[in-house]
């Protein structure tokens, strides 16, 4: 069931609205419908079940959300959600999950489709359905850790969690809110339960109903929020930012390994490495003005936030891990090469953060002139930035090969600039077209983790990390997205990206280490990525100290 629905523009204000108690979750695009994977954002929450792996290797268990009772082997036919299940594989867990929901029959065509005249114009010789999005209707939404990147390639056996979030989790939601971007539209969209699963109608119902209450309190919330004029958001300097957290690696450790990683290329073990460094601190604010921050501060393309209930995740990443279309398109867009961003008025201080893209137009980024122009050109001569980036790209074009036609791959654009808030990146495309039978899991196991987040060769690489790195990244570096019962998927690569947990709040960033890399360059690289996220934190939590914060 498809129904026409108010259209959000500020998903910021949604945020602060969502229901904790009923695993909601949020994909939001900054992109303001620019970018053809940034047109649409989703709401979802209340579950008809949850599929989750408590460590990297445990077996996938789908349960009801309040099920406790001890689980039972299934064999990926089960269609109840009633009694617990267990799956080693996570394509067999992930199969019956979706078995739980029916499909949506859209060979008519669904109310955001283009014109065929503009399908045309966009896709040239190619169907729509080949080159034009397609959003979440309902199925799986959740993330995979990097660390359950053991189920699909060979690694080291990872240090432990002490966060009590999964390795693996994603809800089965059978009603999502919609919202396109480009055409500034929504719509409600239920699916019905498969057969055999009880109370379809009924929980098909508080699900929608609970999203309608949702919308309607963000748009009334969404009035009593400030503009977010650039101006007005106060910058973190990014030398300064980690004072405030206690990192896994000081200063002299980071040194010390990314001396490491130079001296594994040296003999050859490896072209280039991904070090990251974890920062821990208490958070005692509210999980969701983190994130309604974090998209007015840090708009990005890619957005996501999942909470269940101990814990939250709060994304907002730029980049996409993969995207496979319900006819077997599969796409990857690396980042590698990173330089700040010089806004026009920096003398006066303004740090181009724009606090409206939060699912609107954000004019920043597409203004390049001066000197914000000379970094972005910098950027893309850069041989170092240039030489990391195709390393990269031929690992994701190795990597696609391993699941898709034989000369179906292409990469277009290659080293496009990427521009975002405070930022310029990189990015590349590489597309290809699957071998039949390959679904959502299948390239799970030929793409995780991704290339751009662990370095080149991969397998050797992993080793390397877990060596150097003493902590577990947990969902940082592993993928957040959604699955859908035609097939479809489509998952970030969690880069930018906090947890919180009971132990506090984990903010990790990291870079690409070559054999010219300098310990302190890279150590300031860190600092510009993870700013904006440090500036949402102070400002949740000075949200959370003020007055008007406070219980009367």
């Amino acid at each position: 069931m498809i129904n026409s629905a108010p259209y959000l523009s500020d998903f910021s204000a949604a945020a602060r609205q969502a229901p904790l108690d009923a695993y909601p979750v949020m994909l939001v695009s900054g992109g303001g419908g620019a970018d053809e994977f940034a047109r649409f954002s989703v709401l979802a929450a209340a579950p008809l079940a949850i599929l989750e792996a408590a460590g990297p290797l445990d077996a996938c268990r789908l349960r009801a959300p309040d099920e406790e009772s001890e689980p039972r082997r299934g064999s990926g036919s089960e269609r109840t959600p009633l009694k617990s299940l267990e799956f080693d594989s996570f394509g067999a867990g992930v199969d019956a999950a979706l078995g739980l929901i029916g499909p949506m029959d859209l060979s008519g065509g669904a109310p955001w489709d283009a014109p065929a005249q503009e399908a045309e114009e966009a896709c040239g010789d190619e169907g729509a359905g080949d080159c034009m999005p397609t959003p979440f209707t309902g199925g799986l939404a959740g993330f995979v850790s990097y660390e359950a990147g053991g189920r699909f390639e060979r690694m080291p056996p990872p240090p432990v969690s002490s966060t009590g979030i999964p390795a693996i989790w994603f809800g089965v939601y059978s009603a999502v809110y919609l919202a396109d971007h480009l055409r500034r539209e929504a719509w409600w969209i239920s699916r019905e339960a498969a057969d055999g699963v009880a109370n379809d109608e009924d929980t098909g119902r508080d699900a929608l109903g609970m999203l309608r209450d949702w919308v309607d309190d963000a748009r009334r919330a969404a009035h009593g929020l400030e503009s977010g004029d650039p101006a007005a958001i106060e910058a973190t300097d990014p030398e300064d930012w980690t004072s405030q957290w206690e990192a896994s690696l000081n200063p002299a450790a980071y040194g010390r390994g990314v001396e490491r990683v130079r001296e594994y290329l040296r003999c050859g073990d490896a072209y280039q490495v991904n070090l990251t460094n974890r920062y821990r601190r208490p958070f005692g604010g509210d999980p969701r003005n983190l994130f309604s921050h974090l998209l007015r501060s840090n708009p990005a393309p890619l957005s996501a936030f999942v909470a269940g209930g101990a814990w939250s995740i709060h994304s907002s990443s730029p980049e996409l891990f993969f995207d496979l279309s319900s006819v077997g398109i599969l796409q990857t867009r690396p980042i590698k090469g990173t330089i700040a961003r010089k806004p026009p008025d920096a003398e006066a201080g303004d740090t181009g953060s724009n606090g409206t893209s939060s699912g609107g137009e954000s004019d920043f980024p597409n203004q390049l002139k001066g000197d914000d122009l000379a970094q972005a050109a910098a950027l893309t001569a850069s041989e170092k930035d240039r030489a990391e980036h195709l390393m990269i790209v031929d690992l994701e074009r190795n990597d696609l090969g391993r699941i898709c036609l034989p000369g179906s791959i292409e990469v277009a654009p290659l080293m496009a600039l990427m521009s975002l808030q405070g930022i310029h990146h990189m990015v590349s495309n590489v597309r290809g077209r699957v071998r039949s039978g390959v679904g959502p899991a299948e390239v799970f196991g030929a793409l995780f983790p991704g290339g751009s987040i662990t370095g080149a060769p991969k397998v050797r690489v992993m080793e390397l990390i877990r060596e150097l790195e003493s902590v577990a990244r947990g969902v940082y570096t592993g993928a957040i997205g959604t699955i859908t019962p035609e097939g479809a998927a489509r998952f970030n690569l969690a880069i930018r990206t906090m947890s919180l947990h009971k132990g506090g709040l984990d903010l990790h960033v990291g870079g690409g280490i070559v054999i010219d890399s300098d310990a302190e360059a890279e150590a300031a690289e860190c600092r510009l990525k993870g700013a904006a996220m440090a500036r949402a934190v102070r400002l949740a939590l000075e949200e959370s100290c003020s007055p008007a914060a406070q219980p009367t």
